[in-house]
């Protein structure tokens, strides 16, 4: 008998560390402080027994919102509703996604055009391009051959194409600049 108590107590902890909010006979505090629907605070130091019996008679949940002093702050209202509400009011983060050209310092013309026609269709679609021109051997004797051949592709890429640049920065042995639209 005792083992299936401690089982119980231990699954019942684990669950409402799972949980952000403490819903009914999940709430373990003997006092709260009783919030109705409408967001008025109805009980001051009533007993949780008191508070969910109230709940229950509405046809709606007792969810601990947070704890004070020992006291739960508890509030009347539908639990499922209220969970679809915290949802649907979270705002979506988009990430910036960041896609990498790498030319190198003797990359063909041609090759050149076809990465600009990449760039290009890049910033239409919103995404950041980060360019590299990488240096091989000897060539990192030699960066000015770099920044033109970076100077090159960015004035093949579309002139009706709206972007920033950021200036070229030595990193390690590459050229880096970002375009963003």
């Amino acid at each position: 008998m005792s083992d299936k108590i401690f089982k119980l107590t231990v699954t019942q902890q684990i669950m409402q560390t799972t949980q952000k909010h403490y819903t009914n006979k999940q709430i373990r505090n003997k006092q709260c402080r009783l919030i109705g629907t409408d967001g008025k605070l109805i009980q001051d130091n009533i007993p949780v027994r008191d508070a969910l019996k109230q709940a229950q008679d509405q046809g709606l949940d007792l969810v601990e919102l947070s704890v004070v002093n020992g006291v739960s702050v508890c509030k009347i209202l539908d639990f499922g509703k209220y969970l679809y509400e915290q949802k649907k009011n979270k705002p979506v983060v988009q990430e910036e996604v960041l896609k990498e050209i790498t030319v190198g310092v003797n990359t063909a013309e041609f090759d050149l055009q076809r990465f600009a026609k990449q760039i290009s269709s890049f910033l239409a679609e919103g995404f950041k391009v980060q360019v590299k021109v990488k240096f091989t051997g000897r060539q990192m004797a030699h960066p000015e051959l770099g920044r033109e051949q970076l100077k090159l592709l960015i004035s093949y890429v579309e002139p009706t194409t709206n972007y920033a640049m950021q200036s070229p920065v030595m990193s390690g042995k590459s050229l880096v600049t970002i375009l963003r639209s």
